[in-house]
């Protein structure tokens, strides 16, 4: 009997002793109105709703340089990924004729210069007693997004704005830094 109170008593002990995070709360406010958050290869709906979860994840990542117990929330009310779609289906001038793609042809994103990633925002940073700490209007856009190195991976389809992202926070937030014991 007593080696069944084993697994309940250890889940317990590690809940107690487990980290809180900062939490990220994002409301993205009538995304459908969004300068740009068309899917390449997806459903509108879906590929929202992944670009979204990522770029969240991403925030609580972030979060973690600041006080555990603080809570930043944003109110997203713009988002324009960069590049724009190509669409498969779009003839294309090439060598003095149209070149009409078959609809099925893939979408892709292209990413120039031109087509810079921009995010506008509200955001309030409150602490656990929910006393504001710092809030305000953010309207990013990165215009030289490809002419530095970026500090998330080539592999990332949303590194230049996670890096938009990462250089708005670091610099608003590089006061309230915790530091680490590493």
């Amino acid at each position: 009997m007593k080696k069944y109170l084993i697994a309940p008593v250890l889940l317990a002990s590690m809940l107690i002793s487990a980290p809180s995070f900062s939490k990220v709360e994002i409301e993205w406010k009538e995304y459908k109105e969004y300068s740009d958050i068309r899917p390449s290869n997806d459903s509108r709906e879906r590929f929202a709703k992944n670009t979204f979860k990522r770029i969240e994840k991403y925030m609580v990542r972030l979060m973690k340089d600041l006080p555990e117990d603080q809570t930043l929330s944003l109110v997203v009310t713009d988002l324009d990924l960069a590049g724009r779609v190509q669409f498969g289906g779009t003839p294309i001038f090439v060598g003095g004729s149209f070149l009409n793609f078959d609809r099925a042809t893939n979408d892709i994103r292209i990413v120039d210069r031109a087509d810079f990633p921009a995010i506008e925002f509200s955001y309030e940073l409150t602490d656990a007693s929910g006393n504001v700490i710092r809030s305000g209007d953010a309207d990013l856009k990165d215009l030289g997004f490809q002419d530095r190195t970026v500090a998330v991976p080539r592999s990332d389809r949303l590194r230049y704005e996670k890096q938009m992202l990462r250089e708005w926070f670091h610099k608003e937030f590089r006061d309230l830094k915790v530091e680490s014991d590493a």
